[in-house]
């Protein structure tokens, strides 16, 4: 395994300190610390309010696209090929198996 898929323990704790909220499902969130009264939910489709901050698939996502962008710019793309050994176009992330091997 070249690159595993695992967040930095320091990151997923610092994360917990957070909470998001959207309106109608758009973009940009508004990220702030969780403070006294607030009750962040930790569930898959994230809601408008109150949303708890975590880690998912995502993340792996995240990492083969930083390492397809480096490879890109210090090889060249003609250089250097990817073949994922499970296939994920068009299916959402919290659909995904967070223990599938990719």
């Amino acid at each position: 395994m070249l690159f595993p898929t695992v967040a930095n323990q320091h990151a997923v704790d610092a994360l917990k300190q957070y909470i998001g909220f959207r309106d109608n499902m758009n973009s940009p969130w508004e990220v702030r610390t969780i403070q006294s009264g607030d009750e962040p939910k930790y569930v898959p489709g994230a809601r408008d309010y109150g949303n708890g901050l975590q880690f998912d698939n995502s993340l792996m996502d995240s990492y083969q696209h930083a390492i397809n962008e480096l490879a890109n710019k210090n090889i060249g793309k003609n250089n250097f090929s990817h073949y994922p050994m499970v296939a994920t176009m068009g299916v959402h992330t919290l659909d995904m198996d967070p223990n599938a091997i990719f």
